[in-house]
């Protein structure tokens, strides 16, 4: 399968409710899920490289007040 750049999945995804990433083993980075407005539920687990989820996950950038 191709690879798809960040905004081109969640053109093709804009109703998307409900979300699932599991034993994903080489994911580092989580996409920024913001833009993803109809998402209801996010289920995140076994992903063994992930070290680290920032803010800009959530769409926050580091210089807003949270």
């Amino acid at each position: 399968m191709e690879e798809l750049e960040e905004s081109d999945t969640l053109q093709i995804m804009p109703r998307l409710r409900s979300l699932t990433i599991r034993q994903v083993s080489k994911l580092k980075v989580l996409p920024t899920l913001i833009r993803l407005e109809s998402l209801e539920e996010l289920t995140i687990s076994e992903l063994n490289s992930l070290k680290h989820i920032g803010p800009e996950f959530f769409g926050i950038s580091e210089d807003d007040d949270v």
